[in-house]
This record gives structure tokens, sequence and C-alpha cells, in this order.
């Protein structure tokens, strides 16, 4: 599955808090598996952030603080940053049935709209099947 680092990045979060919740053993291995998959690959991409951080601005002094930027590249930084995170990175996982979810919400799983929006790109959407719809004349 294909999924922009931008929304792995801010689906982790979510992912980690849906495994602290009591769910099904089926949901919380799927949400497990996730996390090892997309936490190598965040790795990888905190470390190009770093690099693209000491290209364009100045560490902080004894390690405390924040990056200082000249005139001009905190734009620079912030462009090359976007570009980096809307690349397409290869998952080695399936997306999972939006059909989890209404398992899961079933057994009082509740969560919120904002969660659901950061992790929609590790669900894939159910296909209905047009042809049940149609009738014949």
């Amino acid at each position: 599955m294909k999924a922009r680092l931008l929304d792995i990045s801010n689906g982790l979060a979510v992912i980690n808090k849906w495994g602290q919740f009591t769910v099904s053993p089926r949901f919380g291995f799927n949400l497990a598996r996730a996390t090892k998959v997309i936490e190598p690959i965040l790795s990888v991409y905190e470390a190009e952030r770093i690099k693209l951080l000491n290209t364009y601005g100045e560490p902080p002094k004894e390690g405390q603080g924040n990056y200082v930027f000249e005139e001009g590249k905190l734009a620079e930084f912030n462009n090359a940053l976007a570009e980096l995170l809307r690349t397409d990175t290869d998952l080695p996982i399936s997306p999972l049935p939006i059909t989890m979810l209404d398992d899961e919400a079933a057994k009082g799983f509740a969560p919120t709209l904002s969660e659901l929006i950061a992790i929609s790109w590790l669900f894939e959407q159910e296909v209905k099947d047009e042809s049940s719809n149609k009738r014949e004349l």
C-alpha cells in the first residue's frame, strides 16, 4: 500500500493511541503490525528532516533552543520539508477493511473524527457492488 509521509507521520500517534484501548485481538494485531512497519520509515524521515534543518538553519547553541534561520532560509526549509512530506512511500502492509471499525465500535470503541481523518489512509473503503442495485425493466 502507498501512503504519503505526511499522512504516515500524522497517523502514527493515532495508531499508538488506539493500541492502548481494549480492542479485539485481530484489530490490535493489525495496529501493532502497522506500527512496526511505520516506525523505521519515520526514523529515516526524521534523519532527513534533521539534514534539512542543518542545511538551511543554524543549530541551537549547546543543543538547547530552536534552529536559527537567516532571512529567506526558513521559506527554503519549509519548501524542502513540504516536498519531503509529499513523498509516497510503499508500506509492506495491506489496507485494513473499513468494516473493522464498525466491529470495534459495536464493542464500545469510539474514535474521534480527527483520529479517523488522520488514519483514513490505513483503511480501504468498502466498494459497493452497483450491479445489485439494478432492476430489470
